[in-house]
């Protein structure tokens, strides 16, 4: 009895070790040499208001994030790499975020560029654009100029930067893995970011 015991517990180790894994690194995912220490528990959306693909990924994350099975809190990460109409959406972002209306505007700002092709071309724009959220337009014009948003901006796409990204959108899970975007199942995606979660 305590040999056929012991047989059927080798043969369970050996299934278990012989299973392949879900989730293959370099394919699903890559680990990234990070160029800062800063490690945080998260999801860190990279995107841009601008890229069509991002547009097309947002319900993909929304969907993901209640399919987690522990909450992360989720970061979204504008960036502006320089491009004109990609740095105006990046600065109605933190604007928006200034005065906690980003939840409200996001899908706002997206659908403005993309179902009506009406990307922010100047901060006037900007300002006009985030009125009806109950930001004053001069407060918006005033703040715009603000050399603490300017930083902010800077970071924002140091951080892209530094996580070695080359096109949004991109996850970054916990600072250290990045997801492929092309998961677009959220059911795949919010296992693939539990797996990673739990890696050292």
């Amino acid at each position: 009895m305590l040999l056929r015991v012991l047989l059927l517990s080798l043969l369970t180790s050996w299934s278990v070790m012989a299973m392949p894994t879900r989730f293959v690194e370099g394919q699903d995912y890559q680990v990234v040499a990070s160029k800062t220490t800063e490690q945080a528990k998260e999801l860190r959306v990279f995107f841009s208001y601008n890229c069509p693909h991002c547009y097309r990924h947002q319900s993909v994350i929304e969907a993901t994030m209640p399919k987690l099975s522990e909450p992360l809190p989720l970061v979204w990460n504008p960036v502006g790499v320089g491009r004109k109409t990609w740095a105006l959406s990046q600065l109605a972002h933190l604007i928006a975020e200034r005065y906690n209306k980003r939840a409200i505007m996001q899908m706002e700002l997206f659908e403005r560029i993309h179902e009506r092709g009406m990307p922010l071309q100047s901060r006037n724009d900007v300002a006009a654009f985030l009125a009806p959220f109950g930001i004053d337009k001069q407060e918006v014009l005033k703040v715009s100029k603000d050399p603490q948003l300017a930083r902010q901006m800077e970071q924002l796409d140091r951080r892209a930067f530094n996580a070695e990204i080359s096109g949004v959108p991109s996850l970054l899970v916990n600072g250290r893995y990045l997801v492929s975007a092309k998961i677009n199942d959220a059911e795949v995606l919010a296992d693939l970011i539990d797996y990673l979660s739990e890696l050292n």
